[in-house]
């Protein structure tokens, strides 16, 4: 479990995440949140999920919990760098249906209404909801699977997507001069 709260902004959770590999990619949340499957789920334990070249879709989990410090008073992100990543879907718990989940699927890129920020990095929204609550996620690619996994306080995403934007302004500017 991964503590969630006020006394940080930004918590890189991959090594908090579980994953399980699914070599067709023909499995459903159903079969990974329970049974045989939820049982071979290994842990990442390092800031970086690195699987290399694969055809395989690879499934995580981690639960979200909070800090002692806190609650989920606030709004949080869960943002995965892009890196060449090809399809994401995250799987949130139904709370009108026990054991069910609602797919999320990563908002198109080129659709500016869908993004709840204009940026390349894919990022789903969190609920209070979900503390205590088990979150999956799927990724399947054609590239190299590498990731880093944070969840963000919202006001503090927003802030550090400015620091970026300057950030890549004056490299530019730089280059350009």
């Amino acid at each position: 479990e991964v503590a969630v709260g006020f006394d940080a902004h930004v918590v890189n959770i991959t090594p908090f995440l579980d994953y399980y590999e699914d070599p067709g990619g023909n499995l459903g949340i159903q079969d990974v949140a329970s049974g045989e499957i939820y049982g071979r789920f290994k842990p990442v334990g390092s800031d970086v999920f690195h699987a290399g070249f694969s055809s395989s879709s690879y499934w995580f989990r981690v639960k979200l919990g909070l800090s002692q410090s806190s609650d989920w008073g606030g709004k949080w992100l869960l943002e995965i760098p892009r890196l060449n990543l090809g399809e994401v879907s995250m799987y949130i718990p139904d709370f009108t249906k026990p054991g069910g989940f609602n797919m999320v699927e990563e908002p198109n890129m080129f659709s500016c209404p869908d993004r709840p920020f204009l940026f390349q990095n894919i990022v789903f929204p969190l609920s209070f909801r979900m503390a205590g609550k088990t979150v999956f996620f799927k990724v399947k690619s054609k590239w190299s699977v590498s990731l880093p996994v944070y969840v963000w306080e919202e006001g503090e995403y927003g802030k550090e997507l400015s620091r970026r934007a300057v950030t890549f302004s004056l490299a530019c500017g730089f280059m350009l001069g």
